[in-house]
């Protein structure tokens, strides 16, 4: 179907009309230039900071330690041989074995981030504090790993799985939420809805809690269920432009 590529707004249509041109501009633009190896940018990572774990030290600024370690191949290769694996023994997946699963690929990320340096900063300032607890800044690790997770699943020209064919697996995965979902949630979607949960205001930091982001997904997934599009089509409001 033909697809405007412009979420800001309704524009005079109505939910089914714009989740499936969400859906037409996931699956036919927005994945194709999406790589795993580059699945985060500094835009994401800036939010961390690096400190040595032995010595306690912090690197000058611009070190690129931080970088480097999100974006390290052998990080990004344990996580995706996770996922086949775990693919590979539930081919068949409901939602409830993948979130189980899902749910401690992010605190396998976060530890490992962790026994790196890379440690999420409670304010501002790049010498700290910083924390030391996942619960405390939850999705701040879910949205990096959920990135890398469907650009390794959906990126590029020739993607591993195919919207149409291997919806069972896609069906499952989680967007990554930021400030564009949060406001395209907030501006558009929530425009057709009664009794939607509280968006977070801001960027994807501001969502700390396990449950607050388990109530956005638990919420949202059957909205878009309900016209054949799995959640990750959330991520067609990442376009460069805001929602008003």
């Amino acid at each position: 179907m033909d697809c405007e590529c412009n979420f800001e707004s309704i524009r005079g249509r109505g939910l089914q009309q714009i989740i499936r041109e969400m859906t037409t501009h996931f699956f036919e633009h927005r994945i194709k230039d999406a790589v795993v190896e580059k699945y985060i940018d500094s835009d994401t990572y800036r939010v961390f900071s690096f400190e040595d774990p032995v010595t306690g030290e912090i690197p000058p600024k611009k070190s690129g330690k931080v970088g480097r370690a999100i974006l390290n191949k052998d990080l990004i290769k344990t996580l995706t041989n996770n996922l086949d694996q775990w693919y590979k023994n539930n081919p068949l997946p409901d939602q409830t074995d993948y979130d189980q699963f899902h749910n401690s690929q992010v605190e396998l990320y976060f530890s490992k981030l962790k026994a790196k340096g890379v440690l999420k900063r409670i304010g501002p300032s790049r010498q700290g504090p910083f924390s030391h607890n996942l619960d405390s800044y939850y999705n701040s690790f879910a949205k990096p790993y959920n990135l890398l997770i469907w650009h390794y699943c959906l990126g590029g020209s020739e993607p591993k799985y195919i919207f149409g064919k291997d919806n069972q697996i896609i069906n499952c995965l989680h967007p990554a939420l930021d400030s564009f979902l949060f406001k395209g949630l907030k501006y558009v979607i929530n425009e057709f809805l009664d009794d939607s949960p509280k968006i977070p205001y801001k960027g994807f930091t501001t969502m700390r809690s396990k449950k607050e982001y388990d109530d956005i997904l638990r919420f949202y997934r059957p909205v878009f269920a309900k016209y054949d599009a799995p959640l990750i089509v959330l991520e067609g409001f990442w376009q460069g432009q805001q929602p008003r």
